[in-house]
């Protein structure tokens, strides 16, 4: 344990704290973050994905979004709603990509009779 890791923090402040480290590059953080939540994060994945699978690759994009931009997260306090921000957003992008187009005219599927 370093120094800082000894220091007591105010109650609260756990997660503003483990973004702080992150920010700081410390490896040991970013274990910290993935081991707090990995369970979480997936749950929220898996409540909206189709199947474990289309889960799975959100979530693994969500963590690598997190580790490049964690320098740019401006509110350590924040750190949770950023993260479940950065899975949604992934998730609408994936949503996205495999919707089919509607951008043409609509034509419906089935006819109505008199």
């Amino acid at each position: 344990m370093t120094e800082i890791e000894d220091q007591a923090f105010p109650a609260g402040k756990e997660d503003e704290w483990l973004a702080v480290r992150c920010q700081l590059g410390e490896r040991a953080a970013f274990d910290e973050l993935i081991e707090r939540y990995q369970g979480p994060l997936w749950r929220y994945v898996r409540r909206v994905a189709p199947d474990e699978d289309a889960a799975r690759e959100v979530t693994q994009d969500a963590w690598l979004r997190v580790i490049r931009g964690i320098g740019r997260l401006r509110d350590p306090a924040r750190l949770r709603p950023w993260l479940f921000g950065i899975a949604r957003r992934g998730w609408l992008t994936a949503t996205a990509a495999t919707a089919p187009d509607r951008s043409g005219p609509c034509r419906p599927t089935f006819h109505l009779t008199p």
